[in-house]
């Protein structure tokens, strides 16, 4: 879609009529706004995407207008966008359809740590974060990257997702901040 997009705001400017500047100018504002403002929330621009598609398609357009070779490349590229689609597409699917990691982290907590035991978080927990274990079965610590917390309570076992070194802190870190311990098991899916 990206890739078709520029294409469509390229021929745009290869014939430029006051009709086909209202596109670019839709697609640039927002995402100059977005670049300048708020880098880490480009979530929140998804209404561009009509006005991407619609770049994507004049620029299919303008390709089907022209002679052979240019409705040949047209097909050529249709193809190659809708395959590429389509196998990205496939791909989230088949890994949204599986059991998700966290919930088969969440299922071997409540079969293999005895219930009672401390488990140590390094914040609280969270559907995003926290594998979904039975919490009223243990004895819950969070110590939000605290040593001293970590310290006085020493937890048994520790939970931690990559949410916790991905989001303003490294491996490093964690392995520094838990050297204590040592990993039992590791979910993880590709």
């Amino acid at each position: 879609l990206f890739l078709t997009a520029i294409c469509g705001i390229i021929a745009v400017f290869y014939k430029p009529k006051k009709e086909n500047l209202l596109l670019p100018i839709l697609i640039f504002i927002p995402l100059i706004y977005f670049a300048f403002s708020t880098t880490r929330h480009m979530h929140y621009g998804l209404f561009i995407y009509p006005f991407l598609i619609l770049s994507g398609a004049r620029f299919f357009d303008w390709l089907l207008s022209g002679k052979k070779a240019r409705r040949v490349s047209a097909l050529i590229l249709f193809l190659a966008v809708f395959f590429y689609t389509f196998a990205y597409s496939l791909s989230l699917d088949l890994s949204a359809g599986r059991k998700n990691t966290k919930t088969s982290a969440g299922e071997w907590i409540n079969s293999n740590i005895p219930q009672g035991a401390s488990i140590g978080l390094l914040d609280v927990p969270s559907p995003w974060r926290t594998p979904p274990f039975n919490f009223f079965r243990y004895e819950i610590v969070n110590t939000y990257w605290n040593k001293t917390l970590l310290e006085n309570y020493k937890p048994l076992y520790f939970v931690v997702t990559e949410y916790q070194w991905l989001r303003g802190r490294d491996y490093a870190q964690l392995k520094e901040y838990l050297k204590d311990y040592t990993e039992l098991r590791r979910f993880k899916e590709y």
